[in-house]
């Protein structure tokens, strides 16, 4: 193994102007204190002190910290719930940094020494959480008073990063430094190393190359480089020159690999520790006028690692701390209830100041509670290393891992250092420790390992545990051997086992092999013979499958021996009963019933003539299923054997009666009824059937005549009638004095659907002789009558019926008020009117003369128009757009029902709204590019409580093409309606 060394020092240089002072170096003891965070709450930010360290009471500190806080807003910074500085960091409202010297001081809470809080409020002097949203960026807290760096640095531990891989544990066995001239400063030279300094020459460089040989075998190079500075260009004679007078080599165990130890030099190389793992080497060199010059180089061994092994984890130093049962199962621990702080811990006494422990363990939530972390107390330790499952954990082992809530498997390992230096310095196992929330979860831990070392090793159990065990063992085995002693022995032999023999005792078992395996028992001087009797047989405990194939004879069955009790169901089979052996006499009466014949067992060549007869035959015995086809005729009946009890339901069909079989004599009255007779062809020349008459060509009530007589009802070739006013002929024509198709009634001289006159205000549609007339309900009505057409419109401002007439005196088309003024009236070739309404474009090549406005629903284009009473003004364009469906608005809503499109230009835009009428709210409108809006100060006009119509102008500059709607709000009240087409938007070009 080689380490590089970049260093390079110059002799003889010389030396520039002093730098300005640097900021004091020190590590931030913050873990993970760069997140930025933003809230409103009253703490900004929290942080762990890092490498499992605590804020001592009483320490002076320095804290430096970025912040954004809003202009009245004050930082503080706690310890837990104690203030660390009495100073307040007053917010400017832009990203600051802060910097402060404080003394940690103790308060009214203890146990919160490894956490630093910031807190902010806007309460000036007194502290409330009534703050605004502010942003901390970075915090760092370095021990001492001291001039810290204004930017984030981290924790000493965030450097190093995860700890390596396991090694071994190695010596030094040798060290040689050499040295050696280069041309290069940077190549290493491949010539010969000396062991002493060679003649140096100026513009070379000197190496200096140091080999540490270890006791593994492996080896570590490390160099140094000096240069030799050439002459400068001749001058005014100068000083003399300089020379190496002499080079020291020197050593130093180090904590830090960066940094170049303060301690003591040593000639010797020194033994490294878990706490000083670094060799450093200084090579000085003294020069002829007296001054010096050094180089170091840096190396590592593994001296620093302490390998444990033997687990100090016995069953009788893992205490239970806290409630809840505690038992043990092996080396499986179980705590049923995890109240404040519960679990395991270990008394200080087991541990040694200064020296490293490794704890590890398995543990499982098994039911109960939540789940949140995995740590535990160890106050008199500072943590070097905390893994859980694998991943490292940036936080203490006294802190906490967080964990999810689930009943996995998990594995810790926590690397400690003892100090002492707490009240408490036992070392607990903690489930959920930092909330104590779970009082009933319960949790089992195994696998438990504590040993001296800063590497884990795979568990075994304690030595005094195992001890234990083997004791266990050795009594269980004198106790089997002592119960062993006192059993019976059993002998399987073609002879008795001899007392001379054998060691036998008393119940000792022999089974002749030669005699059929009888069994004998030694009473301490013979054999005696033992036999079972039916007593010594447990019920069912011969079965047939052990009954060896013709081992049961009929010799070996005593008389009676068998009874229908003692055999099986189905056990005597036909094939097990010889032929012959079961006669009459040997059959009990009733011994034989139809449940024991087996189907198709007896057949008739099996019984013989007069065998059985009807005594003998149990009622319901022989049913029709049972009787085969053909078997009984008639000639096997008896006579009046078959009556209609003894029948089955549909059991005689015609297909079973002989032609002529059923005659009038063998029926008897009443016999015969309808629902007894299945009709599919009746055939009669005429019948009477419940009142009507069934003729040949029709069926009829009354008389035989079509729609001529009242009350008679007629089905026929001629059609169907009913009395004389309804009736339908046989090519379809209908007569009917009145009646409904459809929702239409039918009258006497009209066709109507809801309104049923000319005048009435119901809604619908009515055709008579006096005209032709649709309402909607509403009051808008179009009629034709008389040769005239009319309109009825309800105007918000005056109530006016108007009427449209076609081909009046004059010819064209009039509209005119109900009094007869002509209000319009359009011809072939001019168009005259009062006020000019159109629902579309309205396109005139010449002069329209309106007498007072024009409204349209598209656009007017018109070279020239005459509006009011003959005032002439030239209209560019006119645009105008209303709303296709109703628009309803709610209390407090807004919303748009038209809209128009303006191209470039300036354009006068006038939007006019009806609404449904309401007594109470408070309705506006206005003209704006924006969809929905309710900004007063785009052409909003109020429309007051009660009232009906609304209108708004406004006027545009377009500079390009523009959508602008007209928007109504409803402030308040009840929901408020404005009709189809009654939201209108107009727009006129002006420039």
């Amino acid at each position: 193994m080689i380490l590089a060394y970049d260093q390079i020092t110059l002799a003889r240089v010389d030396d520039g102007e002093s730098g300005a002072d640097g900021t004091s170096f020190a590590w931030n003891i913050l873990s993970n204190s760069n997140v930025e965070k933003t809230t409103t709450a009253y703490k900004i930010a929290s942080y762990n002190v890092a490498d499992g360290r605590e804020v001592v009471i009483g320490n002076k500190y320095t804290v430096v910290f970025k912040c954004k806080i809003p202009a009245g807003n004050y930082v503080t910074l706690y310890i837990g719930s104690t203030m660390l500085s009495e100073e307040k960091f007053a917010g400017t409202g832009e990203e600051e940094i802060y910097t402060a010297q404080v003394t940690a001081v103790q308060g009214n809470t203890t146990g919160w020494e490894q956490y630093v809080w910031f807190y902010h409020s806007n309460g000036g002097a007194t502290n409330n959480n009534n703050a605004d949203e502010a942003t901390m960026y970075w915090a760092c807290l370095y021990d001492g008073h001291i001039t810290p760096p204004e930017v984030w640095c981290p924790a000493e531990s965030e450097i190093y990063g995860a700890d390596g891989a396991d090694g071994t544990s190695v010596t030094i066995a040798s060290k040689a430094v050499t040295y050696q001239l280069s041309d290069s400063g940077v190549t290493t030279p491949t010539g010969t190393w000396s062991g002493s300094v060679p003649t140096l020459t100026q513009g070379k460089y000197l190496w200096t190359r140091t080999v540490v040989a270890y006791s593994t075998g492996d080896s570590t190079t490390s160099y140094s480089v000096s240069y030799i500075a050439v002459d400068g260009q001749d001058g005014a004679a100068g000083a003399d020159g300089v020379g190496i007078s002499s080079t020291a080599v020197t050593y130093q165990a180090g904590a830090s690999q960066t940094a170049v130890p303060t301690g003591t030099w040593s000639a010797s190389v020194p033994t490294l520790s878990a706490s000083l793992p670094y060799l450093w080497t200084r090579t000085a060199l003294t020069y002829s006028d007296g001054t010096t010059s050094a180089a170091y180089s840096v190396s590592s061994t593994l001296d620093s690692v302490e390998v444990g092994g033997r687990n100090l984890a016995s069953f009788s130093t893992i205490l239970h701390y806290g409630s809840g049962a505690f038992t043990r199962d092996g080396y499986v621990y179980t705590i049923s209830s995890l109240g404040t702080g519960n679990g395991i811990y270990f008394l200080s006494s087991l541990f040694e100041v200064g020296k490293a422990y490794c704890l590890s363990y398995k543990f499982q939530k098994t039911n109960g509670g939540t789940l949140t972390a995995i740590g535990g107390h160890c106050s008199g330790f500072t943590t070097k290393s905390f893994m859980v499952d694998g991943n490292k954990s940036s936080s203490a082992y006294i802190t906490g891992y967080a964990l999810s809530d689930d009943t996995d498997i998990h594995t810790v390992t926590a690397i400690l250092v003892f100090n002492g230096s707490a009240s408490n310095n036992n070392l607990y196992i903690q489930p959920n420790r930092e909330n104590y929330n779970s009082a009933s979860m319960a949790c089992k831990f195994w696998d438990i390992m504590l040993e001296q070392s800063n590497i884990p090793s795979n568990w075994t159990p304690a030595p005094e545990d195992t001890e234990t065990a083997i004791e266990e063992v050795a009594k269980d085995v004198e106790t089997v051997t002592a119960i062993a002693n006192g059993k019976s022995t059993a002998y399987y032999a073609d002879s008795a086992p001899s007392a001379t023999s054998f060691d036998l005792c008393v119940n000792d078992i022999w089974f002749d092999t030669d005699g059929d395996y009888a069994m004998y028992m030694w009473d301490g001087t013979a054999w005696e013979l033992c036999q079972f009797s039916t007593g010594a047989l447990a019920a069912s405990c011969v079965t047939a499958n052990l009954i060896a194939s013709s081992a049961v004879t009929a010799a070996k069955i005593a008389s009676g021996a068998v009874t229908t009790v003692k055999l099986a169901a189905n056990a005597v089979t036909a094939a097990k009963i010889a032929a012959g052996t079961i006669t009459t006499t040997q059959i009990a009466a009733n011994t034989i019933t139809g449940d024991n014949i087996a189907a198709a067992t007896i057949t008739a060549t099996n019984i013989a003539a007069d065998t059985i007869t009807g005594s003998l035959i149990a009622a319901d015995t022989i049913t029709a299923d049972n009787i085969v086809a053909g078997t009984i005729t008639a000639t096997e009946l008896a006579a009046s054997s078959v009556t209609t009890d003894k029948l089955a339901a549909l059991s005689v069909t015609a297909a079973k009666i002989a032609a002529g079989a059923i005659t009038a004599d063998k029926i008897e009255a009443g016999a015969v009824t309808a629902e007894k007779i299945s009709v599919s062809d009746l055939s009669a020349l005429s019948a009477t059937i419940g009142g009507f008459t069934i003729g040949s060509t029709s069926i009829y009530s009354g008389a035989d005549a079509f729609g001529t007589t009242s009350g008679n009802i007629y089905i026929g070739s001629l059609g169907i009638s009913l009395g004389t006013t309804f009736k339908v002929t046989a090519a379809g024509a209908l007569t009917a004095t009145s009646g409904t198709i459809g929702g239409w009634t039918i009258g006497s001289s009209a066709l109507y659907n809801g309104t049923a006159s000319m005048t009435s205000t119901t809604a619908g549609t009515y055709i008579g002789a006096d005209g032709i007339a649709s309402n909607d309900g509403s009051g808008n009505q179009v009629s034709i009558a008389n040769g005239m057409f009319c309109t009825t419109y309800y105007d918000d401002m005056n109530d006016a019926t108007y009427k449209i007439t076609l081909g009046d005196t004059g010819g064209g088309l009039y509209i005119s008020s109900e009094s007869g003024d002509v209000l319009a009236h359009l011809t072939s070739d001019s168009l005259l009117t009062g006020t000019g309404r159109f629902a579309g474009d309205l396109s005139v090549e010449g002069t329209a003369d309106f007498g007072d406005t024009i409204t349209s629903g598209g656009k007017l284009w018109a070279n020239d128009a005459i509006i009011s009473g003959g005032h002439s003004t030239a209209i560019g364009s006119y645009l105008s757009a209303s709303n296709s469906s109703d628009v309803s608005l709610a209390s407090g809503t807004a919303t748009a029902v038209a809209s128009i499109s303006l191209p470039a230009g300036s354009w006068v835009v006038i939007g006019s709204a009806r609404f449904s009428a309401n007594t109470s709210g408070y309705r506006r409108a206005n003209l704006s590019a924006t969809s929905g809006s309710t900004d007063v100060n785009v052409g909003m006009a109020p429309c007051p409580s009660g009232v009906t119509n609304i209108q708004v102008v406004r006027e545009f500059v377009v500079t390009s093409p523009t959508t602008y709607y007209l928007n109504l709000a409803q402030n308040s009240g009840s929901t408020l309606t404005c009709g189809s087409g009654l939201g209108l938007i107009t727009a006129m070009r002006i420039a």
